[in-house]
């Protein structure tokens, strides 16, 4: 066997096995994709779940209802980890864009349970909304809305479970998210929601701590 027919032979074997090792990656992230969406939906009927349970709540479960609404939270939080990761490593298609949307909702889920238990159990906890964007965000915008995630989540690791706070995407094309941003008549990004209170743009840790009082 001369030199040219054992490089065609090894040239054949290399892109066989590439083909290979291809469709078994392929095979792999869709199993993942299809994991991630049913774990996903599963959280998403937990929350709403959830909430039907604390539309009827007795008060004498008020406490019982918010360690479970901080348990749902975690869940989320640990996903979020997740699809943030994945899209660190440039992993960004169709599906993670779906998956995204689903967190999402799962984010304002946890949003208005913690709204209405806070309103019927009269907790002292704030609700602080990070309400930013991703579609044709200039660069600006673009770094003060990660600066200022950096800056909120300070605040949660001072505050604790005396601050609820909750990522949410304002153009995710979602009717119910739409509905919540509209009624407050925001003008730049990245804005920070406290309780109703609206600040649009960077604001100091300093400044929510004054307000927080943590």
């Amino acid at each position: 066997m001369d030199i040219y027919t054992r490089a065609l032979i090894i040239t054949v074997i290399i892109f066989v096995s590439g083909i290979g090792i291809g469709m078994l990656i392929e095979e792999y992230r869709v199993r993942e994709v299809n994991r991630n969406m049913l774990e996903l939906q599963s959280l998403y009927n937990d929350g709403r779940l959830l909430a039907t349970y604390i539309q009827s709540l007795n008060k004498s479960y008020c406490n019982e209802m918010l360690k479970r609404n901080l348990e749902y939270n975690s869940k989320i939080y640990q996903f979020g980890a997740k699809l943030d990761e994945y899209e660190r490593l440039n992993r960004f298609t169709p599906e993670l864009e779906e998956q995204q949307k689903l967190y999402n909702l799962l984010q304002f889920q946890f949003l208005l349970n913690s709204i209405k238990l806070k309103k019927e159990c009269n907790f002292t906890y704030f609700n602080v909304i990070h309400l930013y964007r991703k579609k044709n965000v200039t660069l600006k915008e673009e770094v003060d809305t990660k600066t200022m995630g950096g800056i909120l989540w300070d605040l949660k690791m001072k505050c604790g479970n005396k601050v609820m706070l909750i990522p949410l995407r304002a153009d995710a094309n979602q009717t119910s998210v739409a509905m919540f941003v509209h009624q407050y008549n925001i003008s730049r990004y990245p804005a920070t929601i406290i309780d109703g209170r609206v600040i649009e743009g960077l604001v100091s840790l300093n400044e929510l701590n004054e307000i927080t009082k943590c």
